[in-house]
């Protein structure tokens, strides 16, 4: 399993965003849910307008990246 690790802006009416955050790493941390993060930080994959979204270079970036870890699993 492949878990795309959450961003979102740092706005602050995004109350759950660390929580979320923290859960996908602990999930990913725990051996028998077989599961590798993704950090899918502004600074690998380029956000579109809103600032939020991954744009297309950074979709392509991400689908590069994810067959990577496919391929090496």
């Amino acid at each position: 399993k492949i878990i795309y690790q959450i961003n979102g802006s740092q706005d602050a009416s995004e109350v759950y965003r660390e929580t979320v955050r923290t859960a996908q790493a602990n999930y990913c941390l725990t051996g028998s849910n077989n599961a590798t993060l993704l950090n899918t930080s502004a600074s690998q994959y380029p956000l579109g307008h809103d600032g939020v979204h991954i744009n297309a270079q950074g979709q392509i970036a991400l689908g590069l990246a994810t067959y990577q870890l496919i391929k090496n699993l």
